[in-house]
């Protein structure tokens, strides 16, 4: 332990490593920030109890939309997607936001590999699904350039979700 002025900073003496997958991403989106925000993490309870898989945000749920590369700033490996943003969907003639939509969350996951990836979206958009405020689902797909991996929403809803223990 590592006395801190929060409490204390606890780490494991020893942590492993593996190869893993990475990239497995959908769009929650809704008229309420808060409903939507609640479906998200609804979704990321049940994905946390799976093995082999990390949500790599804060809470398991991106307060923002991300991209590859930026318009403005080039040497930025990602930022913020702004046809995915709901405050910009009125002036941005590219915007992907739907009408209605005042709220959009991303969802990460990655994992130990593609098959508990797909496994784990599928599960969330199967909870996200059930919970109200909830109008749309959509993902980032980046024209192919995030990865090896590509994860397609109408096979990913195909899987069986994985419903707890």
């Amino acid at each position: 332990m590592i006395p801190i002025t929060g409490g204390e900073f606890v780490i494991e003496e020893e942590i492993g490593c593996v190869q893993g997958v990475g990239g497995g991403n959908f769009l929650v989106m809704g008229p309420d920030q808060m409903e939507t925000f609640t479906a998200a993490q609804a979704a990321v309870e049940i994905i946390h109890e799976m093995e082999g898989i990390a949500t790599s945000f804060p809470s398991g749920v991106v307060g923002s939309a991300s991209k590859i590369g930026s318009k403005k700033y080039k040497f930025l490996k990602a930022s913020t997607n702004d046809a995915f943003c709901p405050t910009l969907k009125d002036k941005n003639p590219n915007s992907l936001v739907p009408k209605g939509v005042n709220s959009v969350f991303e969802m990460i996951i990655n994992g130990i590999n593609e098959s508990v990836v797909r496994r784990a979206m599928a599960t969330g958009i199967h909870v996200i699904c059930q919970m109200p405020g909830v109008t749309h689902i959509s993902a980032s797909n980046f024209g192919g350039t995030l990865g090896a991996y590509k994860f397609y929403l109408r096979e990913i809803l195909a899987e069986k979700p994985y419903y707890g223990r």
